[in-house]
């Protein structure tokens, strides 16, 4: 064997190991959000079944008919977007795509942004707090996009790493 035959192989097995390497972290990031996207899942369905309840009972007679809608609104917004984020964990189980987690941070985000915006419009009557809302809203939107990239694409996401 020559000398750069070895050295051929050497950089051949160097390479590899950074590629499996680089695998196997984006495994454990993929597995971590699949966790933390399913456990933020239950916790914001949670809520919105809690708030769609308080505002059903308790707040039925305190806030005007208008309110109660947007609080309504609010609630339905976070149970759809919660089970958005539900099934962005389960696809993360199976395909390793950055751009999942992007969108479960998306639909975090846009709970965050849209349905406390809508929340805190209900309760207080501070109309401006109206004007954040459409950020929560493009922030839907981006996730559901993302999403959609993710399925129009899924045959060509790399499986190499097993999921």
């Amino acid at each position: 064997k020559t000398r750069r035959q070895d050295s051929s192989r050497l950089t051949s097995n160097s390479s590899s190991f950074h590629n499996n390497h680089a695998l196997a972290r984006q495994h454990d990031i993929v597995v971590t959000m699949h966790r933390t996207f399913l456990q933020l899942s239950a916790l914001l369905a949670l809520f919105a079944v809690a708030l769609g309840a308080i505002a059903a009972h308790a707040l039925e007679h305190r806030l005007s008919a208008h309110y109660l809608d947007v609080f309504q609104t609010a609630a339905r917004y976070q149970m759809y977007h919660a089970l958005a984020l539900g099934l962005v964990s389960v696809i993360s189980g199976r395909f390793a795509d950055k751009r999942l987690i992007a969108a479960g941070w998306c639909f975090v985000g846009g709970i965050l942004i849209f349905c406390g915006s809508l929340y805190a419009l209900a309760l207080s009557g501070v109309k401006m707090l109206g004007a954040i809302t459409p950020l929560g809203g493009i922030a839907f939107m981006v996730g559901w996009g993302l999403l959609f990239l993710v399925a129009r694409g899924a045959s060509d996401v790399d499986r190499s790493t097993g999921l």
